[in-house]
């Protein structure tokens, strides 16, 4: 992809100045000179351990096409140079553009929340392929590309955008027709999961955990309903229903309820558009009557302890939503490993 085309796919969301005539193709999208292959663009990201302008020598050394900043380095590179004001958000639109925009051709699901976001994540997987619909997923645990799933290595809850944008490109490849990606706070706040089209947010519930990084749960709470806010922003670049799913019993849902103009479902133990009645509990499994707009049925699932219920109401929801018919839902969380 030539350098001005890739540039100027990303032009509305993020403004740029080019100081260069040259045109180079570009082969890829990164960030980290370790991993920089020749022929790629580097993006200079300032991050709170380090300041990717200080590697933009070292960059061009490896073989950078082209090199993306917020300021002029103090040694003017030898290759194009394009100015931005946010690059950490600019590496994410350039990524997406790069891989084609693979969101806007899946149906993606976002899972946020203090607990329970990786088990809601691949539940969620489980019971979409449940009723015939193919889907990967990204979790702290593991990925699953549409080939089986693997260890996550990466000590990243969230990946990069870099690395996003190629796994949902990926997941396109092998026949994905939905992806269920889990973000963290951390992925929010830090343009990681930005440019990703979501068509459905769930939140978990919201905790006082993080409060280093994010300094008040206000403020911890705001990034997890930015993804309810990526979800209404998709709505202008894709087709297709938009949704948030909250948790009712969870002290976010007050703040969160109505924050954004898109159709909610709530799920909870309590009064919920989904919910669980009759739960019983036992070492080897559990069992309640599932409760939805879709219809109720009796349910058993080999996942334990109260906090699971709320995950399979999650998961169950978000099923729905997709079409998953509720026999099928129901048959899913019975074949659900723990």
């Amino acid at each position: 992809m030539r350098l001005e085309a890739l540039l100027d796919a990303v032009a509305a969301n993020t403004p740029y100045r080019l100081q260069s005539s040259a045109n180079p193709d570009i082969a890829g999208v990164s960030f980290d000179t370790r991993r920089l292959r020749p022929g790629e663009l580097f993006v200079a990201v300032r991050e709170a351990n380090r300041d990717g302008h200080q590697f933009i020598g070292e960059a061009v050394a490896r073989g950078a096409a082209a090199v993306v900043a917020e300021h002029e380095p103090d040694a003017p590179p030898a290759v194009p140079l394009v100015l931005v004001e946010r690059s950490k958000r600019t590496l994410a639109y350039l990524a997406d553009a790069f891989y084609g925009h693979p969101s806007r051709r899946l149906r993606l699901i976002g899972v946020t929340g203090t607990d329970g976001k990786t088990t809601t994540s691949e539940l969620t997987a489980h019971l979409l392929r449940q009723g015939g619909i193919v889907a990967g997923f990204l979790t702290t645990v593991s990925f699953d590309l549409g080939r089986g799933a693997e260890e996550n290595r990466t000590r990243q809850s969230t990946q990069e955008s870099p690395d996003i944008q190629a796994a949902l490109a990926s997941m396109l490849a092998h026949g994905c027709a939905a992806a269920v990606l889990e973000a963290t706070s951390h992925a929010l706040a830090l343009d990681r999961v930005t440019a990703c089209a979501f068509d459905t947010a769930i939140v978990t519930n919201v905790t006082h955990e993080h409060l280093d990084f994010h300094g008040t749960w206000e403020n911890y709470l705001a990034a997890k309903a930015h993804l309810l806010e990526l979800v209404q922003e998709s709505a202008a670049q894709k087709p297709g229903r938009k949704t948030a799913i909250l948790n009712r019993d969870d002290r976010s849902y007050d703040h969160l309820h109505g924050r954004v103009l898109i159709p909610e479902i709530s799920y909870g133990m309590g009064p919920a558009d989904v919910a669980a009645t009759d739960v019983r509990e036992s070492p080897s499994g559990t069992q309640f009557r599932l409760q939805t707009p879709w219809g109720a049925l009796a349910v058993r699932t080999r996942l334990v302890g109260q906090f699971n219920v709320y995950n399979c109401l999650a998961a169950a929801a978000a099923a729905l939503v997709e079409g998953v018919a509720l026999e099928a839902v129901a048959a899913g969380l019975a074949t659900a490993r723990p």
